[in-house]
């Protein structure tokens, strides 16, 4: 399990990002990124057992069940996508084997059409949705911005930093 503090956890990323040939994903530094206009969302707690893909994992549930979860509002670049190598390396680096914190958005679908589990995850009072976001290794989905309207704002924040930074995939791949 990792046990340094996220600010370490980001420089890793940047690390991964660069290792990985994706230019730009070095983050300001700045910890604490992940605001959510102060709602407290610490969640259910969960282990993650396994990263899937750099916005899907699996995890044990504290009543010792397995569900696999998908981040609300956000895409990761699929296994044949520019990009991919970086989100999913940044995604394990981030939780596998940490206890996160599982939460429900505000008024969208408890499940997606594959049955995962949605669920905002956070970590050390951050968003890993958003820390994705922000260093250009993942998108904000706006068409479902309306399940919930924190994460919305938080994601879009992200995204339009990481754009104008040109970090991660905004540079390397050239997403628009």
């Amino acid at each position: 399990m990792n046990t340094g503090p996220v600010r370490a956890r980001r420089l890793v990323i940047a690390g991964v990002a660069v290792m990985y040939g994706v230019a730009g994903c070095a983050t300001d530094g700045r910890e604490g990124l992940a605001e959510t206009g102060g709602v407290a969302m610490d969640g259910e707690q969960a282990v993650v057992l396994h990263v899937v893909d750099g916005d899907t994992f699996d995890v044990e549930l504290s009543g010792g069940s397995t569900e696999r979860i998908r981040l609300p509002q956000v895409d990761a670049p699929e296994l044949d996508e520019c990009g991919y190598s970086a989100s999913f390396a940044a995604m394990e680096e981030l939780i596998s084997g940490e206890t996160v914190g599982l939460v429900r958005t505000e008024s969208g679908p408890d499940r997606d059409a594959h049955g995962r589990l949605l669920r905002a995850t956070r970590m050390s009072g951050d968003d890993i949705g958003q820390l994705l976001v922000r260093d250009g290794l993942a998108r904000w989905v706006p068409r479902y911005a309306d399940e919930d309207s924190r994460l919305a704002r938080t994601y879009q924040d992200a995204e339009d930093q990481a754009r104008e930074e040109g970090a991660g995939s905004w540079s390397a791949c050239k997403w628009q």
